[in-house]
């Protein structure tokens, strides 16, 4: 699977498990090296609560796009890569939202 494959995982994990997740993400802020300001830590508090509250463990994590698997970090794919992904989709999904 691809990044984007395993945001678009995330997106689903979060829509089903926190419905308004959306409206706490600051995409400005997004910052996958910050336990408070990634995209678990926007929602739920922390990266670590928000690992809690979706049942989901360290390494799962990388499958729903909240980190990057070892692999991918040996492959040129950075935290900025993986910033700029959901930012694109946090965007498109907020634009959405306000078309109604």
């Amino acid at each position: 699977m691809s990044l984007p494959m395993y945001i678009n995982s995330g997106i689903a994990l979060l829509n089903a498990k926190k419905p308004d997740w959306l409206k706490s993400i600051r995409s400005q802020a997004l910052n996958f090296e910050s336990d408070s300001e990634c995209v678990l830590g926007q929602v739920f508090g922390s990266y670590a609560a928000g690992l809690s509250q979706l049942s989901i463990g360290l390494l799962q994590a990388a499958e729903y796009g909240f980190d990057l698997r070892a692999d991918f970090k040996t492959r040129c794919e950075s935290y900025s890569y993986l910033r700029r992904l959901w930012k694109d989709k946090i965007h498109l999904l907020k634009a959405r939202q306000a078309a109604g």
